[in-house]
């Protein structure tokens, strides 16, 4: 059974919907097993800081970057702010880089996704970094050479009917 991972940043903000789109697409593909978590916040020493928000609560921490190795596929949500990796995902992909040395993670699906609202391009740091570790790449649908502008009504596909696509496309 093959098990997809969607990742989040420690406070999910725009990207809730679009990682709960992805997770709903691959699901639809039979016995896909689907988790979504977040990445463990980075407190002022160094310690995971807890969000207390509610909504926030929803999606888990993910346990240990050493789990990137149990999934098939893992989708890793990009902010889309100035293009730089968040503290929390560079330490993330820091000690995954072990897991690469090792081989656990050559024959891993890795994709990225941004907020609705951002132009897919805003996935490209994330999707370097997945590289760097090995993963076969899947970028989202929006970076496509030939991708029309998203906005619904604009002649486009709506944001989460591509997000539910490439999480079946990840799945598969």
């Amino acid at each position: 059974m093959p098990k997809v991972l969607v990742l989040l940043p420690p406070r999910p903000d725009a990207l809730a919907a679009v990682a709960d789109a992805i997770a709903e697409g691959a699901r639809s593909v039979q016995y896909t097993e689907v988790d979504v978590r977040r990445t463990p916040p980075i407190g002022a020493a160094g310690a995971p800081a807890v969000p207390d928000d509610p909504e926030v609560q929803r999606y888990r921490f993910l346990d240990s970057p050493d789990r990137l190795a149990d999934y098939a596929a893992v989708a890793v949500g990009a902010p889309g702010g100035d293009g730089a990796l968040p503290p929390e995902l560079e330490a993330l992909f820091s000690h995954a880089a072990q897991l690469r040395r090792d081989g656990l993670l050559t024959d891993v699906i890795g994709s990225a996704f941004v907020p609705a609202s951002v132009a897919g391009e805003r996935a490209w740091p994330v999707l370097g970094a997945l590289a760097r570790l090995g993963m076969l790449l899947v970028p989202p649908e929006s970076m496509a050479p030939d991708a029309v502008e998203e906005a619904p009504g604009a002649g486009g596909v709506p944001p989460l009917v591509a997000a539910r696509r490439q999480g079946a496309r990840i799945a598969k």
